[in-house]
């Protein structure tokens, strides 16, 4: 075990991980969109009210076969090597083969999350859909699982298919009962007793069904259970503002020329958006039905259950009719909710989690040491709630591949941060989004982005491209303030009429980022004029208002703080205002105005200046808050300065 691992769980054990090693049972939905789950009762009550629910979750590569990759290894595609669904850039028989392509650096499917809880005693089961190209007939199963129940080719539908369970190939028919939601959910409950015969193992159950993927084609409706037939009867899809999209002139070419959609299109839409649903519900009682079994057993109270999908689902957004496979909301975002020891139950939380994080969290709280250096962190820390968003992961690489011809377009690579997501194709495209102000992707605006900005985009997007492991998960560094100037740092600094505040490199100030105030509470009107120069932010503070005189401040002690959730850097990172390494907190500096008569003789003498250093407990010499009375220059505050200061208020030094 690593010292990470190991500290890990020590820091976990009293918050999350029971005395017994916790079980996990992991539910992957296939083609699933992230709000369809709002049909799914069972789940909601089950999972969804007694855990976590992530609301932004997404995927680092929107098909199938690299997604699943992704969830067993907790890397990027560029770094497990499974590109795509089809050979040669992926598919089943590649990942079987990077084992035994001669380089150690690509790994293939005998190092994986099945081998990693294996090695460290678990018992491991994984129920339905593998790899795209899993061929029919295959008694082949993949190191580490123990039992092993898989249906053939990556979309096995729903009637009709064969299973091969643990090297013995089986077929079902047509028969209501051979419908394969139900097949593999009554699997998984096997599985589970078998687990009870050996009360003292802890085990990983990974439940793959068909539900809503369509019914052996790539793209269409499922087929619903009988008995689920009609329930959504006339049921509209969803029409937000991307549904049909009035201009796709600003997308990418492969998009840029399809044509609005036609009544008989958004109607078939409706239909497959109603065999979705339907579909799903037998799913919601293969939920039920293991969540019911692991509390039976005993078992609940200690296993962590998981529910997602491997990719999102185009319904007529962007005049895209079906499919996933491109960088948008509708194809990345996914349904993830957590139910487990520790887990907090009826939450809702919106930091930036991926499909690459679920290895590396089994992982650790299974303390079952990684084969791989994953690109993903654990969700553990996120459980318990410990962890502000703005202190979590700031970014995530999308990367998209083509198989041509039946899949148009330039393959590319989107950052995506909190709030924005940058583009880059192959054919030198680009795409830039604002999510704040335009959830549904509709304006382009890559051509009227701050060049700069675009710039530190790109910049960041190539080191995830060429990410291994640390790099991936490390944040950036936030800006920082490198400098704050009284008055400009001019020679009469005791009459403060400015503030100087530079950055470490260019920032984006949001209304609030600057508030000053005096020592007893009250605000001081600022305004703003910020510049660039040198590649930094440079923002100049003047004053107006009630206590400012002739554009200056007031005798008084004064605070200026530069909040660090509304500064943002060229990457939408918040700045790191307390200097702690990592994004959030606020600066905070003090200072002191002194250019009156303190002692209230209708002078100012030096009696004044000694009235005010008691005041506030300095001495004419101390660094810090009184740099500004640094008169000459010399980085001191000494006797010369209080001569110069005295001759310059035209009064006599006296004792």
């Amino acid at each position: 075990m690593t010292t990470r691992t190991r500290l890990g769980i020590e820091q976990l054990e009293s918050r999350l991980v029971p005395t017994a090693r916790p079980n996990f049972v992991f539910i992957l939905a296939d083609d699933l969109d992230a709000e369809s789950v709002r049909s799914m009762p069972r789940l909601q009550a089950l999972l969804a009210d007694q855990g976590t629910t992530f609301t932004s979750a997404y995927v680092t590569n929107p098909l199938c076969c690299p997604s699943n990759v992704s969830i067993l290894t907790g890397q990027y595609s560029h770094n497990h090597q499974i590109l795509h669904n089809v050979p040669p850039q992926g598919g089943f028989q590649k990942f079987v083969d990077l084992r035994t392509d001669g380089d150690p650096a690509t790994l293939g499917d005998e190092n994986t999350l099945a081998t990693w809880l294996q090695d460290a005693g678990y018992l491991t089961g994984r129920v339905g859909k593998y790899l795209v190209g899993y061929p029919e007939d295959s008694t082949y199963v993949p190191p580490g699982w123990d039992d092993w129940f898989g249906t053939y080719g990556g979309a096995p539908g729903y009637y009709n298919y064969g299973v091969n369970d643990n090297g013995t190939v089986i077929r079902f028919g047509d028969r209501p009962e051979d419908y394969s939601t139900d097949v593999l959910a009554a699997r998984v409950v096997s599985f589970l007793d078998r687990a009870e015969l050996n009360d003292d193992q802890p085990f990983f159950a990974l439940f793959a069904p068909s539900a809503p993927h369509a019914q052996g084609t790539p793209n269409g409706p499922p087929i619903p259970a009988p008995r689920h037939l009609g329930t959504f009867a006339g049921v509209q899809a969803p029409r937000p503002p991307s549904f049909d999209e009035a201009d796709v002139s600003d997308k990418p070419p492969h998009l840029r020329n399809l044509p609005p959609l036609t009544p008989a299109q958004v109607a078939a839409i409706d239909r497959q958006y109603q065999a979705r649903l339907e579909s799903l519900q037998a799913l919601d009682e293969g939920v039920a039905s293991i969540v019911e079994a692991l509390a039976a057993r005993g078992e609940l109270e200690n296993t962590y259950v998981v529910f997602t999908s491997d990719n999102g689902y185009f319904l007529g957004q962007h005049r895209i009719l079906q499919g996933k496979g491109e960088v948008y909301e509708e194809s990345i975002r996914v349904p993830l909710v957590v139910r487990g020891p520790g887990v907090r139950a009826g939450v809702t939380v919106d930091h930036l989690v991926t499909n690459i994080d679920f290895a590396p969290t089994v992982a650790e709280l299974a303390a079952a040491p990684a084969g791989r250096e994953t690109d993903g962190r654990s969700l553990a820390p996120l459980f318990a709630g410990d962890v502000p968003p703005n202190q979590w992961r700031s970014d995530f690489l999308v990367e998209i591949y083509r198989n041509p011809p039946m899949q148009p377009g330039a393959p590319g690579f989107a950052l995506h941060t909190r709030h924005e997501v940058y583009v880059e194709y192959a054919d030198g495209f680009r795409e830039m989004y604002d999510l704040r102000t335009d959830p549904f992707q509709l304006r382009n605006l890559a051509a009227d982005t701050d060049p700069a900005r675009l710039q530190a985009l790109s910049d960041r997007l190539r080191v995830l491209v060429a990410s291994r492991g640390d790099s991936a998960r490390a944040n950036p560094p936030a800006a920082r303030v490198e400098s704050v100037v009284v008055n400009d740092g001019s020679a009469q600094r005791s009459a403060v009429q400015s503030l100087t505040v530079t950055f470490d490199r260019q920032v984006t100030i949001g209304p609030g980022s600057f508030e000053l105030r005096r020592r007893d509470g009250a605000p001081v009107a600022l305004a703003v004029a910020a510049s660039v120069l040198d590649g930094r932010t440079v923002a100049v503070l003047t004053f107006t208002g009630p206590g400012v005189v002739g554009g200056s401040l007031a005798d008084g002690n004064y605070a200026l703080t530069v909040r660090g959730d509304r500064t943002e850097d060229l990457l939408g990172q918040e700045l790191d205002g307390d200097g702690d390494g990592t994004a959030g907190g606020d600066r905070s500096d003090a200072f002191f105005r002194l250019y009156g008569d303190g002692d209230g003789d209708r002078d100012v003498d030096l009696r004044d200046l000694g009235r005010f250093l008691t005041t506030f407990g300095r001495r004419a010499g101390d660094p810090g808050y009184l740099a500004y009375l640094d008169v000459d220059g010399d980085d001191r505050v000494g006797l010369l300065d209080l001569f110069a200061f005295a001759d310059r208020l035209g009064t006599a030094l006296q004792p």
